[in-house]
């Protein structure tokens, strides 16, 4: 993980990198939208809630370009958002960090990059002591591996509490909802 550390960067979208953004949230969307059981013709733009938000200067969406060697490898789209507009029981927090979106293109997959992008949002939850959360689809089972493992590793070694939820989005796919919460 150290070796992935030192050529890895996480950094705020600038203007130049909008076009960029958009372009990968697409591949992003589509690819999900085939493991969810709806392709999407490629030459078909998929709807994204916010985005504008995302690619702006809104202080509560950002959005990341995750450069590995060098190279974009992926994008992370968080907020900060109350914790009501959530259907999370026992919370116990205002607000929550919430992993919107989260993509790496395939030739950086299965390298670690991810597990960097989770433990980087992590400790930045822990410094505002709130709650972080993310979905992914069920039927993304190497995501959910990869999920499972790391919040294994932050009940384990930062002391979290995890709830894993079933929910089911406004088009019928079924997720699961991660929450890792401090003690």
């Amino acid at each position: 993980m150290d070796n992935i550390r030192k050529v890895m960067d996480l950094r705020d979208v600038k203007k130049r990198d909008r076009s960029l953004l958009f372009a990968m949230l697409q591949s992003h969307l589509h690819e999900q939208a085939e493991l969810a059981g709806h392709p999407q013709p490629v030459t078909q733009d998929i709807y994204f809630p916010d985005f504008k938000n995302y690619s702006g200067d809104d202080v509560t969406h950002a959005a990341c370009i995750l450069e590995h060697e060098s190279e974009i490898a992926g994008f992370i789209l968080r907020r900060y958002q109350p914790a009501s507009d959530l259907d999370i029981p026992n919370l116990g927090a205002a607000r929550v960090l919430s992993l919107a979106e989260v993509f790496l293109k395939r030739g950086h997959r299965g390298e670690g990059v991810s597990r960097f992008i989770l433990e980087q949002m992590f400790e930045e939850a822990v410094r505002k002591r709130i709650p972080m959360t993310w979905t992914s689809l069920q039927a993304d089972t190497e995501s959910i591996r990869h999920y499972d493992r790391f919040c294994r590793w932050a009940i384990k070694h930062k002391g979290c509490s995890l709830q894993r939820l079933e929910l089911t989005d406004s088009d019928g796919v079924p997720r699961f909802r991660y929450v890792l919460s401090l003690h």
